[in-house]
């Protein structure tokens, strides 16, 4: 596997030094430079005109079509093995992480899913999220976006038409206890989650105190640890 950061913003000189010398065989793109690159159908061009957060699903849509496609957010840390999602990769299939509570869905696409007979759900998170090489379909793109508008935008527009994009019933939800998405410890005086118990969160936005409170030492700790060991 090898990584691919998209970057939404300009890249500093520094930043790509950094990013070298963490990971020497990686790949560092302006997400905007990419895009404009890529031969976007209309469709998408106006989808990504007219929601702020499409980006990212069609860099993932335009990646998958070459690779299989292992997509996080920033905001999702790992703490242990990602034993399932290798296994989601052995096995070529979606997996994506589970949200309990559920968001409210995009309606102008959840009823044209309906309409087709594809079904939608709320618990689908794309913050976390595996694509094997061309799994979403560009007729199926095509079909949903072909008369969609900027009037019709949500907030939660580019997570319900990532859902979609994925087959129901071959994609797979990681396991809610081990790839969490919780508000536990969204009070700074409320009991965090154990990170060493988890195999990754997704600290949302009530939760992303936690990341540095929490996430960033105990990473921190625990590769002073190895490396004391080594």
């Amino acid at each position: 596997m090898d990584a691919l950061l998209l970057f939404d913003g300009k890249v500093t000189r520094n930043q790509e030094a950094i990013f070298r010398k963490l990971f020497p065989n990686g790949v560092l793109l302006e997400l905007e430079a990419f895009l404009l690159e890529r031969s976007l159908s209309p469709s998408l061009k106006r989808f990504v005109a007219g929601n702020w957060t499409a980006k990212k699903l069609a860099a993932v849509f335009e990646l998958q079509k070459e690779l299989g496609v292992l997509y996080s957010d920033c905001d999702v840390v790992a703490f242990n093995e990602p034993s399932e999602i290798m296994d989601s990769v052995t096995r070529s299939r979606p997996a994506f992480l589970y949200d309990p509570v559920g968001y409210a869905l995009d309606p102008w696409l959840s009823n044209r899913a309906e309409n087709a007979g594809i079904c939608v759900t709320n618990h689908f998170n794309a913050g976390l999220v595996y694509v094997p090489k061309g799994e979403m379909k560009e007729f199926l793109l095509e079909a949903l976006l072909g008369d969609w508008q900027s009037s019709f935008n949500t907030h939660h527009a580019e997570q319900t038409l990532f859902s979609i994009l994925l087959d129901f019933d071959r994609t797979d939800p990681l396991p809610q206890q081990r790839y969490v998405l919780s508000w536990q410890g969204v009070w700074i005086f409320e009991k965090d989650l154990a990170c060493g118990n988890m195999v990754c969160r997704h600290y949302t936005g009530p939760t992303r105190h936690r990341m540095y409170l929490s996430a960033y030492p105990f990473l921190l700790k625990q590769a002073k640890t190895e490396n004391r060991q080594i």
